[in-house]
């Protein structure tokens, strides 16, 4: 796997500026190139209380602040990244999410890095991560909280589905530069009232025994360890066990729904990143 273009979308929050960590952790260890963009809001539609020329001297004020806030913090994060890996920053302007989508394809980036919403905010639908989630081919990091940024430990969890493998090769590549150790899971959702334990204890143990075979097609050369739970909801699964396992980062595929279905339905990618504190590397691929 080659990572050579990486990009870290910034509106500066405390959540963004910490996603920069791993976006320079990432680039550091696959020598790839970071382009750190800011999109800059168009204009908001007039207020009539207000003259048209107070209103253009309003937003001109407006948009030359934070030109000038977001140029002096491009060049601290240059400075910190003190010319281990190319960095250039780009200042947009116009609606965030397209403007973002639009200046992943034109730079054919490997990978988006973004910090999330507050949790309030995760909650709600059409969050910025999730309408960009929803518009690119590509994998996206969303670090929702200011944990220690390192990769020791990644949690894929899987479906049996081909989709939900993609994450595993993933993973692999990640492995290769970082030596981490990769937690294959999968979650057995059985209805209390349904669940006989002698059934439950061999469908897990059967579970865990696909699982290592599935990991045995990296010949040892990775530590991956296989792991099946029983849980009600597969989310609230994989998030207990990222939580009491010490994973620093959950890989995952969403169903690659676009449309109404997609929001409404929901995928279990989307609620692990609503609900999770630890950052998720999601795909969306065509299907």
């Amino acid at each position: 796997m080659e990572i050579k273009n990486i990009v870290w979308a910034t509106d500066f929050n405390p959540l963004s500026n910490h996603a920069f960590e791993w976006a320079k952790l990432l680039a550091d260890r696959f020598r790839a190139r970071l382009s750190a963009i800011h999109v800059i809001p168009e204009r908001r539609p007039a207020i009539f209380a207000l003259k048209r020329e107070e209103l253009e001297n309003m937003f001109n004020l407006i948009e030359k602040e934070a030109k000038e806030r977001a140029e002096k913090i491009f060049e601290r994060k240059k400075e910190d990244v003190g010319g281990r890996f190319e960095f250039e920053a780009f200042l947009l302007k116009g609606e965030i999410t397209s403007r973002i989508v639009e200046f992943i394809n034109e730079r054919r980036a490997d990978l988006l890095v973004m910090g999330s919403s507050s949790a309030s905010e995760r909650m709600k639908i059409g969050t910025t991560a999730y309408r960009i989630l929803t518009n690119v081919r590509i994998p996206v990091l969303v670090v929702p909280s200011e944990k220690e940024v390192k990769l020791s430990k990644i949690l894929v969890p899987v479906d049996f589905t081909k989709l939900s493998f993609k994450a595993l090769e993933y993973a692999v590549g990640l492995s290769e530069k970082f030596d981490c150790e990769i937690h294959l899971l999968h979650v057995v959702e059985i209805l209390e009232s349904i669940g006989l334990k002698e059934v439950e204890e061999r469908l897990l143990k059967e579970t865990k025994e696909l699982l290592r075979k599935e990991s045995e097609k990296f010949k040892g050369k990775y530590k991956i360890f296989a792991n099946a739970i029983k849980r009600d909801e597969a989310e609230i699964g994989i998030i207990e066990f990222a939580q009491e396992n010490d994973i620093d980062l959950i890989c995952m595929a969403t169903r690659g729904r676009k449309g109404l279905s997609h929001f409404f339905l929901g995928s279990s990618t989307e609620k692990v990143i609503k609900l999770s504190d630890i950052p998720v590397l999601a795909f969306n691929p065509v299907i």
